[in-house]
């Protein structure tokens, strides 16, 4: 099996078999895997009767409406499971042109996906008022903006994937359900380095039938950008993080040890006695961050390293004691609540500054 298109369906009954017979039209050796909601205008029987008529087609029945990206995410588990080597993406409401598919077909040959764009090279949007079009295009900058995705459409639903794409993709851990999917999938497709093209599409507004969009769809998307950002970073930082947090507990400890002996058993000053058990500390952290934390091996400018990392600790200590003055004096935020925040900016810092500047590990 070449190519599979697959088409998540709602309320489709007007469109959905014209749709389905110009897809098969193309004689592209295409099949069409259709995923219907259970829709209460009948588009799932009608769907069952074409799969009847055309060996080509398969319907995919859901009990209720669980949305587009968990509907994608089944079709694309089913297409792999049938062997293809092209997965398609398009909605069911003509505003993707069938026509549009051999040039999908033409340029997946040299890439790991193709985005259908509207906005390569101009704007080709038809039958949508200019307050929707802004909306459009707003949202693909501030996606942009946030993920750093160099792509002009980067919500658009027109698209072809290899199958080694989904291969190497947890599908399982895709949690988009509305139009965020789009920006999730292609989000992860290029931070693992697939090689991902665009090509001009022209988009029509549906010709009939209500569209999908919604107040709710709009929030998770907002949002979505986010959590892919924090998600990458957690993957890619999360367990030195955890390891730079265990290194820092162990130093509160050797602090207040060394605070301890130097104050109460040997009576010194307590203003030496918190600086001596602060360069303490500092010293355990800066060791055990190098061969643990980062595997920082490396025996040259042991001196230089350490005197960066102090200033890291310093850095990291000045933005706690100015969030802590901040929120306390300024916004009358509770002292121990601004002190929680500093720290973990603070840490945040620290975290930071070594990772970059001291073990180089980024």
């Amino acid at each position: 099996m070449e190519s599979i298109v697959i088409i998540a369906t709602y309320n489709e009954k007007e469109n959905i078999e014209k749709l389905a017979e110009e897809i098969l039209q193309l004689k592209e050796d295409i099949h069409i895997i259709i995923i219907d909601d259970n829709s209460p205008d009948g588009t799932g029987q009608l769907a069952d009767e074409l799969a009847y008529k055309y060996i080509e087609i398969e319907v995919i029945h859901r009990e209720k409406k669980l949305g587009l990206g968990s509907a994608y995410v089944q079709g694309f588990k089913h297409a792999l499971e049938k062997r293809a080597k092209y997965i398609f993406t398009m909605d069911a409401d003509f505003s993707h042109n069938p026509r549009s598919i051999p040039d999908f077909l033409s340029a997946i040959q040299d890439c790991d996906l193709v985005i259908g764009s509207r906005y390569l090279g101009g704007i080709r949007v038809l039958n949508w008022g200019f307050g929707r079009l802004i909306i459009s295009k707003m949202a693909t900058f501030y996606v942009k903006m946030t993920t750093g995705l160099p792509f002009t459409d980067i919500t658009g639903g027109f698209n072809c994937y290899k199958r080694r794409l989904f291969e190497s993709i947890a599908l399982e851990k895709i949690c988009s359900n509305g139009y965020s999917f789009q920006i999730e999938i292609k989000y992860k497709a290029y931070i693992k380095g697939f090689k991902i093209v665009e090509i001009p599409i022209v988009f029509e507004e549906r010709r009939v039938g209500q569209s999908k969009l919604s107040k709710r769809i709009i929030w998770e998307a907002f949002w979505i950008v986010w959590r892919l950002q924090f998600e990458t970073l957690w993957e890619k930082f999360g367990s030195q993080f955890i390891k730079f947090t265990i290194v820092g507990t162990v130093g509160f400890l050797v602090n207040m040890a060394v605070f301890y002996i130097t104050n109460r058993i040997l009576n010194l000053n307590y203003n030496f006695c918190a600086i001596i058990s602060f360069l303490a500390a500092v010293s355990n952290n800066f060791f055990l961050n190098k061969i643990w934390t980062f595997k920082d091996f490396e025996k040259d400018r042991l001196f230089i390293k350490f005197f960066r990392y102090l200033v890291a600790n310093i850095l990291g200590f000045g933005c706690n004691l100015l969030v802590l003055n901040i929120l306390s004096r300024n916004f009358g935020v509770d002292i121990l609540f601004s002190q929680a925040v500093g720290v973990l900016i603070g840490m945040g810092v620290n975290f930071i500054g070594s990772k970059r500047w001291v073990f180089n590990s980024i």
